[in-house]
Formats: C-alpha cells, sequence, structure tokens
C-alpha cells in the first residue's frame, strides 16, 4: 500500500529530469548567444567543389550551403573568414577563428581541435598520372615524381602517400605544392609524373585535363567541422553542428543531400518515393518476375564463372606489366651505380695515360683497359635506352633542325669504321630531301648510327651505302626514307623480324658476336615514337638493306651551311687558367671522384675547394664565392639540388657575379638534365667523362691561356689534352727526318683514316721523334688529319 506514493514520486523526477534536458537543449543557441556578442567566425578557403568564393566575393559549395543550414537553423550569427588552407588552422589552433570547415578527422588532429561527432562526408586520395602511364597499383609509383599538396591529410597523415611509401619502401620523389590545382598543374606542364588528390576535387577538375585517374586509391577520411579546443563556446556549437546534422542527414530532401545534388551533380543516390497504390501492383509483378529471376540466376553464374576467368586473365598482365616496371626501374638504378666506378676507372686511365714514364707495353695496356670501359659505357646505355623506352620515360624533343646535315653527321662518324676495316661507304643525299625540319634530331642521328653500325659490324668485304630521299606528302610535310645497305652476311629470311627484337643477334659462325642485341630494336622504337618505322629487307645480290622512315613537317628554309664538322683553326695546347678565374670548388660524397677531378684540374693551375656533403659546399661558396663550381647531385646532409638553390638564391641576395655551376652526375635522364639546367645550373657533365671534353666546357666560361699565347710553355709531364703542335717550319724538319718509307706509310694511314697503324707509329717515335709522335696522338684523338697531311707533304724531298 506505501509503494504506490513513492512510485509517483519517482515518475515525477524522471519527467523533471527529461524536460529540463529538452528545455536545457531548446535553449543552448540562447545561452551560446548569451556568451558573445560576436559573429561565429567560420573559416573558408578555395576548395570546389566543397567551398570557393566567385568573382564577387560571395561563398559557394556544398560546404558553404550546410554550414548556412546549420547556423540558420541554430539562429547564430556568422561570418566566413577566408584563407589559404594552412591559415585556416592556424587560425582555429590561435581562436582567429571559432570553426574550420572541411577538416579531415585524424587522431593526431583531434589532440589540437575538437571536432563535431557527425560525418559530414567521407572522402579518399586518389593517384592522377600523366596519360602515357599506366598505373595499377601503389608500388608502380616507385621511382616517379609524384605532386602532393602540403600538409594535407592524404599527404602526411598516418594513411597518407608519404607514410605509405615509408612503410612500403616505395622510393618517391615528392614535388609539394600549396593545393591540389598546382599539382594537377604539375603533371600537366611535366614537372611530375603524378599527382594526389582527394576524389571530389578530381571529379570536378578532371575532366579536359591532361592527366588520367589511376585505379589507385587510398585513406578513406571522415570530413567534419573542426573547433577551437580552448573556446567556451565550442561545446555549445558541437552540439548544435551533430543534432542539425544529423537531421539534415536523415532528410532525403533536406538541404544536405540538395546541396550535394547542386555542386556534385549525380554524386547523392536518387531515390524514388513510390504511392501506396502502386506498392499492391509491384507485389504482383515480383511473383511474375521471380521465374525470370530463376532463369537469370543460371546465367549470372555463368557470367561470374566468364569474369572470374577475365579478372584472372587481367591480374596476370598486370604482373606482368609490373614486372616489366620492376626490370626497368632495376636496370635504370644498375646502369647509374655502375656509371659512378666506371668514372674512376676511366678517370684514373686517363691520368696514368699522361704520364711519361710509361713503357709500350704499359700504354698498350691502357689503351686495353681504355677502350673495354668505353665499350662498356656503350653496352649500358644501350641497356638504359632500352628500359626508358619500356618504361614510357622517352619523349621527343621537337625543334628545328638541319637533317641534311644530322644524315652527314652521322656518316662521319661511321666512316672512321668502315676505312678501319677498309670497306668502300657511300652516301648519296637526293635534292628532294628538306634541309630545315623540325623534330627530334639526337632521335634521329641515333637512328642513323645504330642502322650503320650494324651494317659495319656484320660487313667483312664490299662497303655500305646510305641513300637518303624523300617524297612530299602535303605542302609543309615530307616523307624522308633512308636507305642503307651492306654487303654483309645477310639475314635469314625467318629471322628479319626477329632481329628487332631485344638481345636478338644474326647467329652466323662466320661473325664474332658483339653488342647487346639492342641497336635495331632501340632504333625501331625511336623510329616508331617519332611515328615512323624501320624495317629490314635480304638484297638479292647478298647483304641486308635497313629502311628508316619518316615524316617530318618542314621548317622555315633560311641559308644555312650543312652542320658537318668544321675546319677549326688550330689552338697550341691548353696551359693554364687565367689567374683571376682559378678557383674550383668540387663538391662530391665520393673521394675518388673528387681525386680525379683534383688531379686534372690542378696542373693547370685551379685553387682547389673540396666539400664532401651539399651543406659544406654551400659554406664553402658562401666564404669563397668560387668562379667555378663542379656540383655532384646525389649527396648526404644536403643534396646537389638543394645546395645550388641556395648558391643561386645567396648570389641574388648579395648581388654576386653569377659563377659557373656545373652539375657533375652519373644520371643519363634526358629529364634530370632539363630539370637541374632550370634549377639554375650552367651545364650537365656526366660521369664518365674526357679530359678533353671536361676542359672543353669548361673553357666555355673559365678563361684558358693556350700555348700559342705570350704564356711560357707547360712541362709535357703535366696533364693536357694532346694538342700540341710545332710551328710548321719545324714539324716540315721533323717530316723530312724520317725515312721515305715510314714517310709515306704515315701518310697513307692518315689518308685511310687508319687509327690503329697511327697509334702504331706515334709508339714507335715516341723514343726518337718525341713531337711527331705527339702531333700522330693528337691526330688520332681529334680526327684532325688534314692538318699532319699539309705538314707531311710540305717535307715530301721530291720537291714536285
Amino acid at each position: 500500500m506505501t509503494a504506490g506514493p513513492h512510485r509517483h514520486r519517482g515518475r515525477r523526477k524522471r519527467a523533471f529530469f527529461t524536460l529540463s534536458t529538452l528545455l536545457l537543449y531548446a535553449l543552448s543557441p540562447v545561452i551560446l548567444y548569451a556568451q558573445t556578442t560576436e559573429q561565429i567566425r567560420i573559416g573558408t578557403y578555395d576548395n570546389p567543389p566543397k567551398i570557393f568564393r566567385d568573382e564577387r566575393g560571395a561563398f559557394h559549395g556544398f560546404y558553404a550551403d550546410i554550414t548556412r543550414e546549420i547556423m540558420e537553423a541554430g539562429g547564430l550569427d556568422y561570418r566566413f573568414v577566408h584563407g589559404t588552407w594552412i591559415e585556416g588552422l592556424r587560425r582555429l589552433q590561435t581562436g582567429e577563428i571559432d570553426v574550420m570547415m572541411d577538416v579531415a578527422w585524424s587522431d593526431d588532429r583531434e589532440e589540437i581541435f575538437a571536432f563535431n561527432r557527425e560525418t559530414v562526408f567521407i572522402n579518399w586520395g586518389v593517384v592522377y598520372t600523366r596519360t602515357d602511364l599506366a598505373i595499377e597499383s601503389f608500388p608502380d609509383l616507385q621511382g616517379l615524381t609524384v605532386a602532393v599538396m602540403s600538409d594535407g591529410i592524404h599527404t602526411d597523415g598516418e594513411e597518407g602517400v608519404v607514410e605509405l611509401a615509408r612503410r612500403f619502401e616505395i622510393d618517391i620523389d615528392f614535388l609539394y605544392t600549396q593545393d591540389y590545382e598546382a599539382a594537377f598543374s604539375a603533371v600537366e606542364n611535366d614537372h611530375a609524373d603524378a599527382a594526389v588528390v582527394n576524389r571530389l576535387f578530381g571529379l570536378e577538375h578532371e575532366e579536359g585535363r591532361r592527366i588520367r585517374r589511376s585505379t589507385v586509391v587510398f585513406n578513406p577520411i571522415s570530413l567534419r567541422f573542426a573547433f577551437n579546443k580552448e573556446s567556451s563556446l565550442t561545446p555549445g556549437l558541437v552540439e548544435i553542428f551533430d543534432e542539425t546534422l544529423q537531421r539534415l542527414k536523415d532528410d532525403r530532401r533536406s538541404e544536405y543531400y540538395r546541396a550535394l545534388e547542386r555542386h556534385v551533380p549525380g554524386f547523392v543516390e536518387q531515390r524514388i518515393v513510390i504511392p501506396g497504390w502502386l506498392r499492391i501492383l509491384f507485389s504482383a509483378l515480383g511473383t511474375a518476375l521471380l521465374v525470370t529471376l530463376v532463369v537469370l540466376g543460371v546465367l549470372a553464374r555463368e557470367n561470374r564463372r566468364r569474369r572470374a576467368l577475365q579478372e584472372e586473365m587481367a591480374r596476370a598482365r598486370n604482373a606482368a606489366e609490373s614486372a616489366n616496371r620492376a626490370k626497368s626501374a632495376f636496370l635504370a638504378n644498375m646502369s647509374h651505380e655502375i656509371r659512378t666506378p666506371m668514372n674512376a676507372i676511366l678517370g684514373y686511365t686517363q691520368i696514368l695515360g699522361t704520364d711519361g714514364t710509361l713503357t709500350d707495353v704499359q700504354r698498350q695496356y691502357l689503351e686495353r683497359i681504355e677502350s673495354g670501359g668505353e665499350h662498356l659505357l656503350v653496352i649500358i646505355n644501350e641497356i638504359l635506352d632500352m628500359s626508358r623506352i619500356e618504361s614510357g620515360r622517352t619523349t621527343l624533343d621537337s625543334q628545328r633542325f638541319d637533317l641534311i646535315a644530322t644524315i652527314e653527321h652521322a656518316a662521319t662518324m661511321i666512316r672512321v669504321r668502315t676505312d678501319a676495316k677498309g670497306l668502300l661507304f657511300t652516301m648519296e643525299i637526293e635534292h628532294s630531301v628538306p634541309r630545315i625540319v623540325v623534330g627530334d634530331e639526337g632521335k634521329v642521328r641515333q637512328i642513323l648510327v645504330n642502322l650503320l653500325g650494324n651494317a659495319v659490324k656484320y660487313t667483312e668485304e664490299g662497303g655500305v651505302l646510305l641513300r637518303a630521299g624523300a617524297e612530299n606528302i602535303s605542302g609543309s610535310d615530307a616523307q624522308v626514307t633512308v636507305m642503307i645497305d651492306d654487303t654483309g652476311i645477310g639475314i635469314p629470311s625467318e629471322d628479319l623480324e626477329r632481329v628487332f627484337d631485344p638481345f636478338e643477334q644474326v647467329r652466323s659462325d662466320d661473325v664474332v658476336r658483339e653488342g647487346t642485341g639492342l641497336g635495331l630494336p632501340i632504333a625501331r622504337k625511336l623510329a616508331r615514337l617519332m611515328g615512323g618505322e624501320v624495317t629490314a629487307q635480304n638484297l638479292s645480290t647478298g647483304g641486308t638493306r635497313f629502311l628508316f622512315s619518316t615524316t617530318f613537317h618542314r621548317g622555315e628554309e633560311i641559308e644555312t651551311e650543312a652542320r658537318s664538322v668544321p675546319d677549326v683553326p688550330t689552338r697550341g695546347r691548353v696551359v693554364r687558367v687565367r689567374p683571376d678565374a682559378a678557383s674550383v670548388l668540387i663538391a662530391d660524397d665520393r673521394e675518388s671522384n673528387r681525386d680525379i677531378l683534383v688531379r686534372m684540374l690542378e696542373p693547370y693551375g685551379f685553387s682547389i675547394l673540396q666539400a664532401v656533403d651539399g651543406e659544406e659546399a654551400l659554406e664553402q661558396f658562401r666564404e669563397h664565392h668560387p668562379p667555378l663550381v663542379l656540383l655532384d647531385l646525389v649527396m648526404p646532409v644536403m643534396d646537389g639540388f638543394a645546395a645550388l638553390e641556395e648558391m643561386r638564391r645567396y648570389e641574388t641576395d648579395h648581388g654576386l657575379t653569377r659563377s659557373t655551376i656545373m652539375a657533375v652526375t652519373a644520371s643519363t635522364l634526358q629529364e634530370d638534365r632539363s630539370y637541374v639546367l632550370q634549377a639554375g645550373a650552367d651545364e650537365f657533365v656526366r660521369k664518365p667523362f674526357r679530359l678533353t671534353a671536361l676542359l672543353e666546357t669548361i673553357e666555355r666560361y673559365i678563361p684558358f691561356e693556350r700555348e700559342d699565347t705570350e704564356s711560357d710553355p707547360r712541362d709535357e709531364s703535366n696533364l693536357g689534352p694532346r694538342t700540341h703542335r710545332r710551328r710548321r717550319e719545324e714539324m716540315r724538319g721533323l717530316a723530312k727526318e724520317l725515312d721515305p718509307e715510314r714517310r709515306d706509310s704515315i701518310r697513307h694511314a692518315l689518308l685511310i683514316g687508319d687509327v690503329g697503324a697511327l697509334r702504331d707509329h706515334a709508339r714507335e717515335l715516341s723514343s726518337h721523334v718525341p713531337d711527331l709522335a705527339e702531333a700522330l696522338r693528337s691526330a688520332v684523338e681529334r680526327f684532325d688529319f688534314a692538318s699532319l697531311l699539309e705538314v707531311l707533304d710540305d717535307g715530301n724531298d721530291t720537291g714536285s
């Protein structure tokens, strides 16, 4: 009997508590408004379609529309505070704003900001690439340059691309940008291979861009509102935002879904409200469809079986493509690693070759080492070329060039080999061939040299013929065909296509196989990259014919001379660097690389500064500001790129004269060369290098004194290119002292370009006619046979 009053009192307490809670929540906007007389400050930034400003400064986007709905539902006054993404987060942390829209939740960010509980949207990262790249999985980003937004959740978050690359040991070169728009632009402008953006930005901006959306997605994140953690307004604001968001998301007709459909059409799943009278009809139709579904189920099972088979085939294809890309990356990296020690081998070989105390046998050994090293470099370069082509990284560098001069230059390069083998070389260029065309001159030359080199390699008797012709396709285009015939061993008919497969060579017991078997495949792939073709056919008279055909756009015809090697006036041997430009900074983390450069340059009077990393190089540069810097690109502490940027900035800030900075690197990638020059380098010197080429490159910027100046000649034991020539009278006297048989033998070797015979004569004469021996070595190195022929003819005693 006594339980009744207690039960009624309990009910009254619960009812009072419920009423109080509802009243408190209903009054929360009033309480919140009472806490401040200022507007609620909401941070924004430009990230369409979520939030952006038009040209009049008005804010749009589904985030902006949803935010307005929430604030008006809560009866709160507000204003938008615009800035960048980074500025918004900083302002929120310092209390300059109260709310920041479009913030991805993470554990790290929850330590700094307060978040509402209700998710506004789920978004994730998507990888876009250049149109010529096929990225199927995250590991495919190995070795690529990827543009990312600084401080973005898809960049630096726990599941962001930087952390994923570190976790799975994938080597990616990250290019940081201020926003996703800049990331897309980096890919379109060839500054990056790929870009990481969020899904919404990609859907909004991918159309019409020179980019390709890949299947690589990652890092699903919850987008919410972030609040200042220390503000007294935050608890009330969070409650209002969560309650209003939940209510809006529950109602498919609310502003939440209308805003999404306005700014991302088709993104929201459309639902149709079915009238009640149709439900009965649909139930009847469902029964009628049951039989149909059974039949469709059988068909669906067969379809699933076929789809599974197709997916298995796709996985196998992707695995093969991934293996091919891994192979290409491996070959490119290994070629770089091999070129570095080759720099030491060939560098020290050149240094030892200038030692006057060497015996003839020792000099022969050195020449064989040098020849073997050069041959190895050719093999490495061919493998690297094939790797670059197969990975899709070979691009065309189209510009105006002299096509006839390019053909003649390739012929000049190959003529030395035909002369050495005693073969006849003939070149015919028809008048129909346009002189000035638009195309990639370097690749045209490489194709011709590969085809000519193959012809010489497999020809022991007879000769090689090069004939070029063209026919007009239109007023501005011409199809050029270069035919190369040889009288060699020929190719079996069944192997005419197989020789264009990598690592395949003609099999013959009469010919020693040499090289990699990549020359012809590279020539064909480069030709097809240019829209042309390379084919082979057997000749009825024996031998093989190779045809290279492609279409060129005619360039503007101007009066020009063929760019064959001009007659260069004889210049004296380099003696020393001018004292006012004698300081050089050598920066390389490998001691052998520094030592080679020191030993090569010190004899010319250079004052040497050395650095073992980029940071030390920058310190030396700031302290001494040398006129010449030889800078390696891959170094610890600070790499060469960063050091180069800081050096140029230091010169600008202090108004200093620009130093000559040359990047000395084992990289062979053309894109690396372009990037380095754009970064501020004056030259791009590849390892291993020849001393003569290095000095010629330096002399473009740094003045040298040569022997024909008023300076005293240098001692012969010092380092230097073998270009010393006596006055004509002295050389004529030396030639007269030779016995006629020796003189005629040397003259014949000069006429046919017999490099081996000239080297033999130089060695035999080095003990009793050293100056003439030196002239012979110079002729071999520079292929400058005409000057020495004149000396020998002047020294002829016949007087005829």
